[in-house]
């Protein structure tokens, strides 16, 4: 997110939480129930300006990039995360010394 607000997808993690469990293995959630999931945020590489800051998005949907998410009933899709002792929460981002490596020098074709 820069400065000025405005933000730019870096990357994508998808996890249909149903399907937490592996994908031959469909556990329906329950309402209220507090369940751990792991989603993986697909590697990227970026360099992040100072000033700049990582934004977490959460929907319960995302179409048409991604199938919709349907409850039996058709009732909202309401999500917490939780970040307490009992239900600690992480994002965790990797990082590399720029210092310790240089850019490579742009490709010069023939």
């Amino acid at each position: 997110m820069a400065p000025d607000g405005t933000s730019t997808l870096l990357t994508d993690g998808v996890l249909r939480l149903s399907a937490r469990n592996g994908l031959d293995r469909r556990v329906p959630l329950t309402p209220g129930e507090p369940v751990e999931v792991e989603v993986d945020m697909w590697a990227t590489g970026v360099h992040l300006p100072v000033g700049h800051r990582l934004r977490l998005d959460l929907a319960g949907s995302n179409w048409p990039r991604y199938g919709v998410a349907d409850p039996a009933d058709g009732a909202p899709v309401t999500m917490r995360v939780l970040h307490d002792a009992a239900h600690p929460s992480a994002v965790v981002v990797s990082t590399v010394d720029l210092d310790a490596y240089p850019a490579a020098p742009p490709h010069r074709g023939r």
